[in-house]
């Protein structure tokens, strides 16, 4: 069961609003958050915080949980362990909470997870030599995945400047409506000035974003001829996320009312030079799972890594024709930014209040990882 879910705002990496944190502590704030929104839970009945995070190098080197649990609320009694499946890390964080519970290991888990890509040094060189001889050059690089996707799917540059567009667009909606309010902890930031401040806002949506500019962008990989850009991608992020995850049991003594079950979860991979694709092979084992349809689901949050790769996803699925009304209402990574460690958490957040907020029975979540790995998540509405 699924209790809450909540997430940090997202912001500019490197001179962002949580540019005085690193990840251990941006993920501290973000439990202790949603501690604060759900006061009845005993924190000495938590039976492990998992955590997700990709690049668990410099600041986020070593058990990022742990060290997270140690600045939290959570009794140092608490363990916790550090996941890593790359982009899909949190959302497989969620994946082990949930299978604690069902195995009978636990009945009471904080899963998420957080990218703090300001305090990571950029890599050197490729830290992939012997993918680079054994497969398309296209597995080492979002951008060049995007592009083979778009020449092989019939996705051209306006096509994907106007996701992009679509993306922004509704996820400033969702700010205006208040709509994102509810999914969002306080973290204490800094403000442009250097001035600490509790930070609540998203930092990369642009509001006044429009075709024109996004058609001046220079292609990232193919300058000739190329269409995947900075800006009908999803940019680095900094950002955490957090679901509260009980037993059906646990939450009934406590006296909490779940938001959803996870009725499903799948994983699947694929070659990586169209790793992308590995959330369409996802999203099928799910329904397979669960003996559903495409059209049983209700509503549905696709990891926008980049207009191409979702285009592509959602072509694979025949779901372009539901774009309006159940795929990212509220925008996605183009809009909101990329913090990796913390998206496939972040997505299932934004869908689980849509859920609540459109009444819909059932949600699906599906998200890839590097190298070639689709990880999906299939919540059921219970607070009706």
């Amino acid at each position: 069961m699924v209790i809450d879910a909540v997430r940090s705002a997202m912001t500019l990496c490197g001179d962002g609003g949580f540019r005085n944190l690193d990840a251990q502590q941006l993920s501290a704030s973000v439990i202790d958050g949603l501690l604060a929104r759900n006061p009845g839970v005993d924190l000495d009945g938590v039976d492990e915080l998992i955590w997700g995070c990709e690049d668990t190098t410099c600041v986020q080197e070593g058990n990022l949980a742990r060290w997270a649990l140690l600045l939290s609320r959570l009794p140092h009694s608490v363990p916790a362990q550090t996941v890593n499946r790359l982009g899909a890390s949190s959302m497989t964080a969620v994946h082990l909470a949930a299978q604690a519970v069902l195995a009978g290991s636990g009945e009471c888990y904080i899963a998420g997870g957080v990218e703090h890509s300001g305090g990571v040094m950029p890599p050197m060189a490729s830290g992939a030599p012997r993918l680079a001889r054994i497969t398309a050059t296209a597995a080492l690089s979002r951008d060049k995945v995007g592009e083979l996707l778009a020449h092989t799917h019939a996705i051209d540059r306006r096509m994907q400047d106007e996701y992009a567009l679509r993306s922004h667009r509704l996820a400033q909606r969702a700010v205006v409506d208040g709509t994102f309010e509810q999914q969002l902890v306080t973290v204490p930031g800094l403000d442009p000035h250097g001035y600490l401040r509790p930070l609540k806002v998203d930092e990369l949506i642009v509001p006044d974003l429009s075709l024109d500019r996004l058609a001046g962008y220079e292609p990232s990989v193919r300058r000739s001829g190329g269409s995947v850009t900075e800006a009908n991608t999803a940019a680095a992020a900094d950002g955490a996320s957090a679901l509260l995850i009980m037993s059906a049991g646990r939450a009934s003594a406590l006296g909490l009312k779940p938001r959803a079950r996870i009725r499903a979860v799948a994983v699947t991979a694929c070659d990586p030079a169209v790793g992308a694709l590995a959330a369409v092979t996802a999203l099928e084992k799910l329904l397979d799972q669960s003996s559903l349809t495409l059209t049983d689901i209700d509503l549905f949050d696709i990891h926008e890594e980049g207009a191409a790769q979702t285009l592509a996803i959602l072509k694979e699925l025949e779901l372009l024709d539901r774009l309006d009304d159940s795929v990212n209402l509220n925008g996605g990574a183009i809009a909101l930014g990329d913090p990796s460690g913390c998206s496939g958490a972040r997505i299932c957040t934004t869908l689980l209040h849509l859920m609540a907020a459109r009444e819909a029975a059932l949600g699906a979540a599906v998200i890839t990882a590097g190298l070639g790995q689709g990880v999906a998540t299939l919540f059921e509405r219970l607070d009706r």
